[in-house]
Protein backbone atom coordinates (compact mmCIF):
# COMPACT_ATOMS: atom_id res chain seq x y z
CA UNK A 1 0.00 0.00 0.00
CA UNK A 2 1.48 3.37 -0.93
CA UNK A 3 1.56 6.29 1.50
CA UNK A 4 -1.44 8.09 0.01
CA UNK A 5 -3.57 4.95 0.17
CA UNK A 6 -2.40 4.28 3.74
CA UNK A 7 -3.20 7.84 4.82
CA UNK A 8 -6.66 7.68 3.22
CA UNK A 9 -7.37 4.29 4.83
CA UNK A 10 -6.23 5.58 8.23
CA UNK A 11 -8.48 8.66 8.00
CA UNK A 12 -11.47 6.70 6.71
CA UNK A 13 -11.19 3.55 8.84
CA UNK A 14 -9.20 4.28 12.01
CA UNK A 15 -9.89 7.86 13.05
CA UNK A 16 -13.70 7.43 13.10
CA UNK A 17 -13.19 4.85 15.86
CA UNK A 18 -11.46 7.31 18.19
CA UNK A 19 -14.35 7.47 20.67
CA UNK A 20 -14.43 3.68 20.96
CA UNK A 21 -10.64 3.57 21.46
CA UNK A 22 -10.85 6.33 24.06
CA UNK A 23 -13.51 4.39 26.03
CA UNK A 24 -11.41 1.22 25.87
CA UNK A 25 -8.32 3.01 27.17
CA UNK A 26 -10.23 4.78 29.95
CA UNK A 27 -11.78 1.49 31.12
CA UNK A 28 -8.47 -0.34 31.12
CA UNK A 29 -5.89 2.19 32.33
CA UNK A 30 -5.77 3.92 35.70
CA UNK A 31 -3.82 7.08 34.90
CA UNK A 32 -6.21 9.26 32.88
CA UNK A 33 -3.41 11.76 32.19
CA UNK A 34 -1.69 9.13 30.03
CA UNK A 35 -4.71 8.43 27.78
CA UNK A 36 -3.77 10.94 25.03
CA UNK A 37 -0.23 9.52 24.87
CA UNK A 38 -1.53 5.97 24.80
CA UNK A 39 -3.97 6.83 22.02
CA UNK A 40 -1.18 8.34 19.92
CA UNK A 41 1.03 5.31 20.51
CA UNK A 42 -1.80 3.01 19.40
CA UNK A 43 -2.26 5.11 16.26
CA UNK A 44 1.46 4.94 15.50
CA UNK A 45 1.53 1.17 15.95
CA UNK A 46 -1.58 0.67 13.81
CA UNK A 47 -0.24 2.94 11.07
CA UNK A 48 3.13 1.16 11.01
CA UNK A 49 1.55 -2.28 11.15
CA UNK A 50 -0.86 -1.56 8.34
CA UNK A 51 1.81 -0.16 6.05
CA UNK A 52 2.61 -3.77 5.15
CA UNK A 53 -0.85 -5.33 5.12
CA UNK A 54 -4.32 -3.93 5.75
CA UNK A 55 -6.28 -5.89 8.41
CA UNK A 56 -9.62 -7.50 7.66
CA UNK A 57 -11.21 -5.88 10.70
CA UNK A 58 -9.93 -2.42 11.57
CA UNK A 59 -11.74 -2.35 14.89
CA UNK A 60 -10.35 -5.70 16.02
CA UNK A 61 -6.84 -4.70 14.99
CA UNK A 62 -7.16 -1.35 16.76
CA UNK A 63 -8.38 -2.92 20.01
CA UNK A 64 -5.80 -5.71 19.89
CA UNK A 65 -3.06 -3.15 19.38
CA UNK A 66 -4.36 -1.08 22.30
CA UNK A 67 -4.56 -4.13 24.54
CA UNK A 68 -1.01 -5.16 23.66
CA UNK A 69 0.25 -1.64 24.36
CA UNK A 70 -1.41 -1.64 27.79
CA UNK A 71 0.13 -5.04 28.55
CA UNK A 72 3.56 -3.75 27.52
CA UNK A 73 3.18 -0.66 29.71
CA UNK A 74 2.00 -2.70 32.70
CA UNK A 75 4.93 -5.10 32.37
CA UNK A 76 7.38 -2.22 32.09
CA UNK A 77 5.90 -0.61 35.21
CA UNK A 78 6.34 -3.86 37.18
CA UNK A 79 9.98 -4.16 36.16
CA UNK A 80 10.80 -0.60 37.18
Amino acid sequence: MNTDELNAWFVDEVLPQEAMLERFLRRNWRDMDEIPDLRQEVYARVYDGCARCKPESTQAFLLTTARNLLIDRARRAQIV
